[in-house]
C-alpha cells in the first residue's frame, strides 16, 4: 500500500472495507477494496481470481487498476478506478425523494450502458453475479461504470463468504431462490430488476421479510412500467428480462438486438 495514500473510508460490509486513497506519483483518486485472506491457499485462488478483473476492459466496466496482497499476506486489496458521479442508487434515491421521474432518454441511456457492459463480460462467460444500483456507477459526463463485478468469484475463495451475502436480495432470481444454478440469465434477471428501478423508482419485489420477498420472486408479478412514462417496447423487454423460466428468458445480448435498443444506440 506504500503507492497510495489511504483517504476516507466510502463502504464496508462482511467482505472488508472500501477506501478512497491517491496514487502518490500519480496524484490521482482511486478505490481500494481491502478483502481479509488468511489460508495461503485462499491468498493464492484469491489473487488469481482478482487478476483475471484486468482482462474486463470497457468504456461501461469500473477500470481495473492493480491486486496485491499486504498486512502480511493477509489482505487482498484491489485497486480500481473512482467513479466521481456515485453511483446509480444515491441517483435513484434523490430522483424517489423528490417526485420526479427520470427522462426516457435518460432512462434508456443508463439502460443500454449497463446492458452494453453486460455484454461484454458475458461475451467473455464471466457472469457478474451481484447486479445491483449499487454496483453501477457514474463516471465524468455520467457515462455509466459497472463495478464489482468479479469480487464474489473473489469470495468464494475464501472462508467468509458464506457470511458475505448481507442485506435483503432484491436481485435474485428465481431460479437461484429455488437452489438452482447460478447463470448467464440470472445476470440478466438482475439487469432486468436494475431496469425496472430506474424507471419506477422502486424494486420490481419487495416484501417485509426475506421469506416473503423470496416468496414474490418465484411466484408473484411486479406492477408494470406506466405506458404513459415510457415507450411500450422498453417495458416489454424489461417485462422479457423478468421470465422467471430462465430458459425462455433472452440472453444480454438479445436484448441489445432488441429494435427500441438498437434505434436508442444509434442515437447515442
Amino acid at each position: 500500500m506504500e503507492k497510495y495514500e489511504l483517504g476516507k473510508q466510502i463502504g464496508h460490509g462482511n467482505y472488508g472495507t472500501v477506501h478512497l486513497v491517491t496514487h502518490v506519483a500519480e496524484r490521482r483518486p482511486y478505490v481500494v477494496k481491502r478483502i481479509p485472506v488468511h489460508k495461503m491457499k485462499e491468498q493464492s485462488e484469491a489473487l488469481r481470481e482478482a487478476q483475471l478483473l484486468s482482462r474486463l476492459r470497457h468504456p461501461n466496466i469500473i477500470a481495473y487498476k492493480e491486486s496485491f496482497l499486504c498486512d502480511d499476506n493477509k489482505t487482498l486489496c484491489i485497486v480500481t478506478a473512482f467513479a466521481e458521479d456515485g453511483d446509480l442508487f444515491t441517483h435513484i434515491s434523490r430522483a424517489k425523494a423528490a417526485r420526479r421521474y427520470f427522462p426516457e432518454r435518460q432512462v434508456l441511456d443508463w439502460v443500454a450502458q449497463i446492458a452494453l457492459a453486460l455484454d461484454h463480460i458475458h461475451g467473455m462467460r464471466v457472469m457478474h453475479r451481484d447486479l445491483k444500483t449499487q454496483n453501477i456507477f457514474l463516471g465524468r459526463g455520467g457515462v455509466i461504470k459497472l463495478g464489482d463485478f468479479g469480487i464474489s468469484r473473489v469470495l468464494e475463495r475464501t472462508d467468509d463468504f458464506a457470511t458475505t451475502v448481507t442485506g435483503t436480495p432484491y436481485y435474485l432470481s428465481p431460479e437461484v431462490c429455488t437452489n438452482q444454478p447460478y447463470t448467464l440469465k440470472s445476470d440478466v434477471w438482475a439487469f432486468g430488476c436494475v431496469a425496472y428501478e430506474i424507471a419506477t423508482l422502486r424494486h420490481a419485489f419487495a416484501a417485509d421479510s426475506l421469506l416473503s420477498l423470496v416468496y414474490q420472486i418465484v411466484n408473484g408479478t411486479c406492477p408494470p412500467i406506466p405506458k404513459e412514462r415510457y415507450d411500450v417496447r422498453f417495458a416489454k423487454i424489461v417485462a422479457r428480462t423478468l421470465e422467471r423460466d430462465h430458459r425462455r428468458r433472452p440472453d444480454i445480448a438479445t436484448v441489445l438486438q432488441s429494435e427500441l435498443m438498437q434505434e436508442h444506440l444509434r442515437r447515442m
